[in-house]
């Protein structure tokens, strides 16, 4: 099965919806993964029933995959079709692997450093718990467009962000409530306190209290998930809100806080406070401050929270899950208070709920989605996870508002809308930061990634200049603008044109990624010369031309990658010399080995008319020169003598019946940075 089809294949498939609530107070252990029905191939037919899609951090590194399933109940494990850090189909025995590392069999034990102790540092025991939001009583539940999220990004403190504001200094310590403030009154809220050996195990080992400042000096408390080494998810209002001066100044994340039995508050693992960046929507960021938003503006209400210091606590973290349709949620978050309860709380309490008929029938167009899952305030940006048939935990949204009761929560669904910039953040640490990836040199777009699967795009570089150097891409998605990843070829030897399928690039570059439909390219070259983007459609096998920038050359007198008899039976080339003087003109043509930029021989266009052109078949071109491909597949042609006019390139598509034009090149000029 190739793998191209895997990463197309989500789109297609639903997955089954099973799932149970957990059970906080006991260990849930992990089915081993069933490959006894693995077969890659089957999973491109009618055998396929169900396809989820998954994100993960795994040991440091971040995963992006299908899961495809069949078999009557849709629970028959037939493919894991890897996307990221490269596309393949895994064999049974990588997959049956590569799954127990998911689901962190055998996951190492937190280091002896990071045993549970009591955190004497107090001074923000006075934030405010961060009340989840309402949804107002005629909110349309329809959303007006579909389009995917704008990106929104601030690093506190950074010099070079315009309207950075340097962190507000930590408000005066306090004295920390006496044990018997502690003390709970549960009646009539079912949410259970998570505590001891619970807290201190996956998944609520990952799940955090935390505080942030806000200009105005406001201190405010949230619940976070980590779902990498560097990174924590959480709610949009919870790190931007117009109405206390905009993005957040500073930020403490306590991972798995607790209420010992003594009644002390206890932070087994201390405090990160080395922020980073704050990401959300750009949508938000222009609506976000009042108590009340329309159910469609959920889908913005989204944040990560990115640390330059990693938690070293623990290595196994959950995987998010695109576009999941599990029923049941589980919850898990820091309230200010429980419901019918005056005690002000600083303890994870878990919750775990179904999903309400307005989900099921309206929300989920609007990429939101609602449970029977109780909240107050503090538990904005908590983790919604689900507890599938095999064990595995899947984190599927955050909350993000509440019933005016109370009794019930929702939030932006991780879903096709959002992936591309989920995938992003979560992927982050702080050597893969996108921010300061170059977006100058020669802008290029329509490049097609390898989301693709009826046409792949490939990338040609001709170095026309006498020294070997190297190219710098810089890969952006299209839709936004933001900047992916950075690939840089190897060396590249004076008068030869590589070509580089995008597949060989979206694997090479760095950090990993996510792959949007098409990349918007920004070009750094080491030597002066030219670019081309060819695009072959798989479907019809046509070759064409694609090379569209920000500029492009005036003079046509050089052709790079033109065809040599070995692809005669399905491209052949045609090479047009073109005489645009007064009388006619011999044109001394040079050719070139494309691969290495040897000179291999010459052809004499002689007696081209004045306005008027001469035609050379590839098959005449090697027979005139002398010359035989032998396992070349390309020519580079240059004018080498002084004729007035240039040279044009065309291409037979035999399959498609088409004749291609693909002279066009954009022009590379040696950077200077």
């Amino acid at each position: 099965m190739h793998a191209k089809f895997l990463a197309g294949l989500l789109a297609v498939l639903p997955l089954p919806a099973l799932a149970a609530a957990e059970d906080p107070r006991a260990p849930v252990p992990v089915t081993p993964a069933d490959v006894s029905h693995y077969d890659c191939a089957a999973a491109a037919g009618p055998a396929a029933k169900g396809s989820v899609h998954i994100g993960q951090v795994i040991l440091g590194r971040y995963y992006e995959w299908n899961e495809i399933y069949g078999g009557d109940a849709g629970d028959q494990l037939l493919c894991i079709g890897m996307r990221v850090p490269e596309a393949r189909s895994l064999t049974a025995a990588e997959a049956k692997t590569f799954l127990a590392q998911s689901a962190a069999i055998g996951a190492p034990t937190p280091a002896a450093a990071s045993t549970p102790g009591l955190e004497t540092q107090a001074s923000d025991l006075n934030a405010v718990p961060e009340p989840p939001k309402r949804v107002r009583k005629d909110s349309p539940q329809t959303p007006a467009t579909d389009l995917p999220p704008v990106p929104a990004e601030h690093r506190p403190g950074d010099p070079n962000i315009p309207n950075a504001v340097a962190p507000v200094p930590e408000k005066p310590a306090v004295t920390p409530p006496q044990p018997n403030a502690w003390e709970k009154s549960t009646a009539g809220d079912p949410r259970s306190e998570i505590a001891g050996d619970s807290i201190l195990s996956y998944p609520y080992n990952t799940i955090g209290y935390f505080t942030v400042t806000y200009p105005n000096n406001g201190s405010f408390r949230c619940t976070g998930t980590l779902v990498s080494a560097y990174v924590v998810l959480t709610a949009g209002h919870c790190v931007h809100n117009n109405s206390r001066g905009g993005w957040v100044t500073a930020v403490r994340f306590y991972p798995a806080q607790y209420i010992s039995t003594l009644g002390n508050l206890t932070r087994p693992y201390g405090s990160n406070t080395a922020l980073a960046n704050l990401k959300t929507t750009q949508n938000w960021t222009e609506i976000s401050g009042p108590d009340e938003f329309a159910v469609r503006d959920y889908r913005y209400d989204y944040a990560a929270i990115q640390f330059s210091q990693a938690f070293t606590h623990t290595s196994t973290f959950m995987p998010v899950v695109y576009g999941s349709t599990i029923g049941t949620a589980n919850n898990a978050g820091y309230p200010g208070n429980l419901k019918d309860s005056t005690a002000t709380e600083y303890g994870m309490f878990f919750a775990s709920g179904t999903e309400t008929q307005d989900s099921l029938l309206s929300l989920r167009s609007s990429h939101v989605r609602e449970f029977s899952v109780y909240s107050s305030g503090g538990d904005s940006g908590g983790p919604f996870w689900y507890l599938d048939s095999q064990n595995r935990r899947g984190l599927m949204g955050s909350l993000s508002y509440s019933s005016d009761d109370g009794t019930s929560s929702g939030g932006p669904w991780y879903d096709s809308n959002s992936q591309n910039l989920i995938s992003s953040w979560v992927s982050w640490t702080p050597t893969s930061s996108v921010a300061t990836l170059p977006t100058t040199g020669l802008k290029v777009g329509s490049v097609i990634s390898t989301a693709s699967t009826a046409s792949q795009s490939f990338l040609r570089f001709y170095n026309s200049s006498t020294v070997a150097a190297t190219v710098s891409v810089t890969l952006s998605d299209y839709a936004t603008g933001t900047p992916l990843a950075q690939w840089t070829s190897p060396q590249i030897a004076p008068g030869s044109s590589p070509q580089f399928a995008i597949s060989t690039i979206e694997a090479a570059a760095t950090p990993s990624f996510n792959k949007p439909a098409y990349y918007s390219l920004a070009i750094q070259s080491g030597f002066t010369g030219s670019f081309q983007h060819v695009l072959w459609r798989i479907t019809d096998g046509s070759l064409t031309n694609l090379s569209t920038c920000d500029a492009l050359p005036t003079t046509r007198t050089t052709l790079i990658n033109v065809h040599s008899s070995l692809l005669q039976s399905g491209y052949p080339s045609q090479v047009v010399v073109f005489n645009t003087g007064t009388v006619t003109a011999n044109a001394s043509l040079g050719i070139y080995d494309a691969a290495t930029g040897t000179r291999i021989g010459s052809y004499a266009a002689n007696g081209v008319p004045a306005n008027g052109q001469v035609m050379i078949t590839i098959t005449n071109l090697e027979n005139s020169a002398g010359i035989s491909p032998n396992g070349r597949y390309h020519y580079n042609i240059k004018i080498e003598n002084a004729f007035p006019g240039y040279l044009q390139h065309l291409v037979n598509n035999q399959q498609a019946g088409v004749t291609t034009d693909m002279t066009t090149v954009c022009p590379l000029v040696r950077s200077t940075g």
